[in-house]
């Protein structure tokens, strides 16, 4: 991976995740999950796959926007 900036790194991890076999909406979980650690609230099948994922590799760290646009057809 060649150094630059950070949204080109996340670029890079998101590819080889998903070149890896990992699905777009499991490779961001990975990637930036959310606050689950604390969450006594959270279904307990949806903690122990964050914290299977936290095993594998440490939460994204470098600044990021990330958005997300529904798209609706008419």
């Amino acid at each position: 991976m060649k150094s630059g900036p950070y949204s080109g790194a996340f670029d890079n991890v998101l590819e080889l995740l998903i070149r890896s076999g990992r699905s777009l909406p499991e490779a961001v979980m990975m990637m930036i999950p959310e606050a689950w650690h604390n969450d006594v609230n959270m279904d307990p099948e949806r903690k122990a796959l964050y914290e299977y994922f936290s095993a594998l590799m440490e939460p994204w760290d470098g600044p990021a926007l990330v958005s997300c646009k529904k798209y609706e057809t008419i």
